[in-house]
């Protein structure tokens, strides 16, 4: 089921939207939403009780995020969390 997630949005044109439907993968009313950041994809399956916009919006959000996480901002912080 990866592989052929992963082939599957590796070989969308760029322009497309971010949603598509998984119901092959996860059953009735499944949706992918997706965002690729350079290498790396985000991927949420998602049922018709989410909203689409509202996971792209929280990927969105988060992604920058996990290049500069708030605890890495402090070394003391980080030195007592690893000893």
């Amino acid at each position: 089921m990866v592989k052929e997630l992963f082939s599957t949005l590796n070989t969308r044109p760029d322009g497309v939207c971010n949603f598509i439907d998984a119901s092959k993968w996860f059953g009735k009313g499944a949706r992918i939403v997706y965002r690729q950041y350079a290498t790396l994809y985000f991927i949420f399956a998602i049922d018709a009780s989410e909203s689409e916009l509202g996971i792209l919006d929280l990927i969105q959000a988060r992604a920058p995020w996990l290049g500069d996480p708030p605890w890495w901002r402090s070394r003391e912080r980080w030195a007592g969390a690893c000893g």
